[in-house]
């Protein structure tokens, strides 16, 4: 999302959403309620970045929720990733030099990757 929105909000939920024949996703994202139209109003700027960190749009809307910026709830992951997955999905976002970003950003993908894995099993 870029430094910029890293540091007004984060990421709570990714949730399905199917579209005819295609599978896409609802990114839900917490900020504070001082910044939560600012977010709004850069919805398809974020939407766009993602589509090109992913290389299509797999994200199709984004959901914003007002929280405290204070105590970010973090992602209930499965352990059910392999050493293999968990190398790749990191190697993924390895060039990416804002580490809160980054970190962010595996969180996200590895969301995204297990909910595709679990949908399949």
């Amino acid at each position: 999302m870029g430094a910029e929105f890293a540091d007004i909000a984060y990421p709570i939920a990714l949730k399905p959403r199917k579209q005819r024949e295609k599978i896409s996703f609802i990114l839900h994202m917490a900020t504070e309620s001082a910044q939560s139209q600012r977010l709004s109003y850069q919805k398809e700027l974020i939407l766009s970045r993602l589509e090109h960190f992913f290389g299509e749009r797999i994200i199709t809307d984004i959901t914003i929720h007002h929280a405290s910026k204070q105590q970010p709830k973090q992602f209930m992951f499965q352990k059910n990733l392999t050493e293999t997955e968990k190398t790749y999905l990191s190697d993924m976002v390895s060039r990416i030099d804002d580490d809160n970003l980054r970190e962010r950003l595996e969180a996200f993908s590895k969301t995204l990757f297990l909910s595709e894995k679990n949908k399949r099993t």
